[in-house]
């Protein structure tokens, strides 16, 4: 897998969607000169590292974007660039916390 790193200072990608987040996202998918690319953001030195991606890993990367905004929420999705909103509860609550649970599996019976 080819990868770049750069400085973080220097790294203004358009985040497309956050897997990681500490005080600023850590790791995810963003574009890239026009590409879309995994990153990871090394917290202690500062520096990210920008991966590209091949069809299949772009396939599954967008699998787990849409995955997650259908079980947990849209709080980690960027458009163009910023994220739009934060994370809330939808309704019905129980089909929520049922997806919620799908997705991290947490399967167990409601008391």
């Amino acid at each position: 897998m080819t990868h770049r790193t750069v400085h973080y200072e220097t790294f203004r990608p358009a985040i497309v969607w956050v897997s990681d987040f500490y005080d600023h996202p850590l790791a995810g998918i963003c574009r890239w000169e026009g590409e879309l690319c995994r990153f990871e953001w090394d917290y202690d030195d500062d520096w990210v590292r920008i991966y590209l991606l091949t069809r299949l890993q772009k396939v599954r990367w967008l699998w787990r974007k849409v995955k997650f905004e259908i079980c947990v929420g849209y709080h980690w999705t960027y458009k163009d660039g910023k994220r739009e909103t934060n994370f809330h509860y939808r309704n019905p609550q129980w089909l929520y916390r049922l997806l919620f649970r799908f997705h991290y599996r947490r399967w167990r019976m409601p008391k």
